[in-house]
Parts: C-alpha cells; structure tokens; sequence
C-alpha cells in the first residue's frame, strides 16, 4: 500500500475505504463477493496501524462502513487508533439490491468522525443520500460532494481507486483502471 509522502499543509479531511478483511462467523470465510475475491484486505489490527498524513489538529475523517462492519464495531477501534471520535452517520440507499447474511443489503454507512473542532460549512445536509449501486467497493461521487459541501480541506483519500482532482490520494490500485 502507498502512503502519502507530500502535502501543502495539514488535511482537514481524511476519507477512507478500508479494504476491510472480514469473515463470516459460521463458515469463517469470505463468501461469494468477498472483498478478499477482489482485491488485498488488510485486518482490523493492520488499519488501525496504517501510517497516516499530517492531519489538522482541527479535522473529519470519513470513515466507510458495511453493515457487518458497523455491527462488528470495528470503525470505533480505527476511529481511537486514529486520533477521531465518531459523531455522524451519512447511508447510501442504493437503487439495487446486493449480498447479505441475514438480510440483502441495500445500504452502506460513511461514518463522520472529528477531532478538535472543524469547522462545518454547511448544516443543511441530511444522513441519507441515494445513489445507483456501483460496481465491488465502488463508491458514489454524491459521497465526495456532500464532504467538499460540508468541509473545508484539504483533503486527502486513503485507499483511493483513481485520481481526484483537488485531493490527494493514495491506494494500490491507482492508475490500475479499476
């Protein structure tokens, strides 16, 4: 995994999709669409230990989440490992059903996390958006926005799939097309 090694100033901004590393806890493997099927996965142990930027004392992290995930716990170990506190929670309705143990999943979180006291630009915006269903781990644009509305950066991506412009990013599968 690529760290990021320059920066102007500080972030404001953390956003982050973990390649998060779960199993099921009857079979003990990843089922059919594991994330493990699509790409490297990293164990909770090894995200809260990811070399972060120089963030803001001021800052948001934008944490996604599964519903697994979520009922796990997990974001509270990452968000401690990482200096945040949790606050918020923004869902994805997506327009499609997906996979699921119990139920079919149709939604995944973004958690909000602070630390310090960043500054909110924008108060208007509510916990939900819908947007279409993307391809594995693939995540809407809606989401970038409604941060970029909401805070002041700079902002920085973690385990980023392609280039943004006016972030920094950084992952594996850059450049890769995927």
């Amino acid at each position: 995994m690529s760290t990021i090694k320059e920066q102007a100033a500080p972030f404001g901004v953390l956003y982050a999709d973990p390649p998060w590393e779960y199993r099921h806890k009857v079979t003990g493997r990843g089922g059919r669409g594991a994330a493990s099927h699509h790409y490297k996965t990293l164990t909770l142990k090894e995200i809260c230990e990811f070399p972060l930027p120089d963030i803001s004392k001021d800052a948001f992290l934008w944490l996604w989440l599964t519903n697994p995930i979520m009922s796990e716990g997990w974001h509270v170990d990452v968000c401690k490992a990482w200096g945040f506190k949790p606050q918020s929670i923004l869902t994805w309705v997506k327009t499609g059903i997906g996979m699921g143990y119990t139920l079919r999943s149709a939604t995944e979180h973004l958690l909000v996390a602070r630390r310090g006291k960043p500054k909110v630009k924008d108060h208007s915006i509510s916990t939900w958006f819908s947007a279409p269903r993307l391809r594995h781990s693939e995540k809407p644009e809606k989401a970038r926005e409604i941060i970029e509305k909401i805070c002041d950066g700079p902002f920085a991506e973690l385990f980023a799939r392609r280039s943004i412009a006016g972030w920094v990013c950084t992952g594996n599968e850059l450049g890769s097309g995927a």
